[in-house]
C-alpha cells in the first residue's frame, strides 16, 4: 500500500493539498483514491498566522472550507478522514519568545476548541485526542512542543 506524505502545517495548506486531492479523485486523474487521509494542526497556525482580528477570521473560514473537504473525502470515495489534536504544550519548555507568547498550553486549549467549534472534529471519521497521552507527560516534551517517539507508541 502506498503512502503519501505531504507537509502541510497550517489549515490553509491542509485545505489546499486536500482540495487538490478531492479534485483529482472527482475528475478521475488520481490513480487510486486514498483510503485513509490523516490531518491534524493548530500549532503553527497559532504561532503563525493568528495575531489579528482578521487573521482569526480568515482561519474560521478555511476550517470551515476544511471541514467540508474533510465530508467530501468521506462521502464521495469513502476515505477515512482522521483528525489529530495538537498534543499537550509543555510551555516552560517554549525554546523561542515567539512560541513563548503565543502558542503557551492556554493558547492551545483555545485553538483546539477554535477547531472543534468550526467543526473540524465533527468533519472527522475518526478523531485522535493528543492531550489525552500527553497531558499526564508533558515534562517529557523537550522544547515545548515535541515528545520522544516512544509517547506517541
Amino acid at each position: 500500500t502506498p503512502i503519501n506524505f505531504k507537509w502541510a502545517p497550517l489549515a490553509a495548506d491542509q485545505l489546499n493539498i486536500l482540495k487538490e486531492i478531492n479534485r483529482q479523485v472527482s475528475e478521475g486523474t488520481e490513480i487510486r483514491p486514498p483510503d485513509l487521509i490523516v490531518l491534524g494542526g493548530g500549532a503553527w497556525d497559532r504561532l503563525h498566522v493568528y495575531a489579528t482580528d482578521e487573521d482569526r477570521q480568515s482561519h474560521a473560514a478555511t476550517l470551515k472550507d476544511l471541514g467540508n473537504e474533510m465530508q467530501k473525502a468521506q462521502e464521495e470515495y469513502g476515505a477515512a478522514v482522521v483528525w489529530f489534536i495538537p498534543t499537550t504544550i509543555n510551555s516552560q519548555a517554549l525554546n523561542t519568545e515567539e512560541k513563548r507568547d503565543h502558542m503557551r498550553e492556554e493558547d492551545m486549549e483555545a485553538m483546539r476548541a477554535v477547531y472543534a467549534r468550526n467543526g473540524i472534529l465533527s468533519s472527522s471519521s475518526f478523531v485522535i485526542d493528543g492531550p489525552a497521552f500527553t497531558s499526564s507527560r508533558v515534562t517529557e516534551s523537550y522544547d515545548g512542543v515535541h515528545y520522544p517517539i516512544q509517547v506517541y507508541d
